[in-house]
């Protein structure tokens, strides 16, 4: 099942690298998923595994090779 509720505190950009940073919460796995779009059928892909919450601030990069995308977070019950 997902879960909802996550704070986004940051996406910063530094050459082609993305980093998202985000409270997380202990007992949820996250994973970082980008698309090139939100217009018609949004493909979502993952860029980053599931990492396990620490409860704080966590954050996941992305290596960017196209002009511009759109991120999201996907939470899960471990």
């Amino acid at each position: 099942p997902r879960v909802e509720g996550i704070q986004t505190v940051a996406a910063s950009p530094s050459g082609t690298v993305v980093s998202v940073s985000f409270t997380s919460e202990y007992a949820r796995v996250y994973s970082l998923e980008s698309a090139s779009n939100l217009t018609g059928t949004v493909d979502w892909t993952n860029v980053t595994a599931f990492a396990p919450g620490s409860g704080g601030l966590m954050s996941q990069a992305h290596t960017n090779t196209r002009d511009g995308a759109f991120y999201r977070l996907e939470i899960d019950l471990p």
